[in-house]
């Protein structure tokens, strides 16, 4: 078995001395799927916080865990409880169903679809093409599946690196809706896109490449949608 393959659970009829052949196979089977469900959770989850620009210690601090406890889920080393994924859900602002969703679907979270990129955010390394077709990419089913219109950006530069999102990843952009409070937002400024936090009442929070925090009205850029996904550089 290699890669990310996982063989079905396999039965027969018990041996001579009343052993299951296939029970030591069943078990790393078993095994396998769990290590890989919670990999697929944990790329989930740092999407989801990556997505609103909050830190490992905020969101463990909102679910009453410690923030060596949230970087495991994030890694993968194992999977939170019934009652913390009920937290999470509703921080996170998603239904339980969708998170439970990418634990027990395989078959859904690792299908992919295709997305456009539609060019570059402007992360403190400026650019002239920041609206180019730069073709499609493979986005796992399960960040997109309740975004049709979805599209990516490239980032351009390091200045979001506190965000933990750095130079070349990719932003999976939703443009329906309205900006969402606390959530990064893709926003044209002339011919330059850039990401920026929506704060009610002030507009949004922009860091420089200076690392300076300043302000932008809604009346000096255009909003082009939510970030709702990212998508880390290999």
């Amino acid at each position: 078995m290699s890669g990310t393959e996982v063989g079905p659970i396999r039965t027969a009829a018990p041996t001579a001395n009343g052993k299951d052949p296939y029970a030591p196979m069943n078990r790393i089977v078993a095994r396998t799927a769990t290590r890989e469900a919670a990999k697929r959770l944990g790329t989930h989850l740092r999407g989801l916080r990556n997505a609103r620009a909050w830190t490992q210690r905020q969101v463990a601090d909102e679910v009453e865990v410690d923030s060596v406890t949230l970087r495991r889920w994030e890694l993968g080393m194992f999977s939170p409880s019934q009652e913390n994924m009920e937290r999470l859900a509703t921080l996170f602002g998603v239904g339980l169903e969708s998170l439970m969703q990418v634990v027990s679907a395989p078959e859904a979270a690792s299908g992919e679809a295709a997305v456009p990129i539609r060019g570059y955010v402007d992360a403190g390394t400026p650019r002239t093409d920041y609206d180019v077709d730069l073709g499609v990419s493979g986005v796992p089913c399960f960040l997109v599946e309740s975004y049709g219109n979805a599209f990516l950006r490239v980032v351009s530069g390091d200045s979001l690196t506190l965000d933990g999102i750095h130079d070349s990843d990719m932003l999976l952009v939703s443009p329906d809706g309205e900006p969402c409070p606390g959530r990064i937002c893709i926003l044209q400024l002339g011919t330059v896109y850039c990401g920026a936090v929506f704060v009610p009442g002030i507009g949004y929070r922009w860091r420089t490449p200076s690392g300076r925090t300043e302000n932008l009205s809604s009346e000096e850029v255009a909003f082009t949608g939510n970030v709702v996904g990212h998508i880390r550089r290999m």
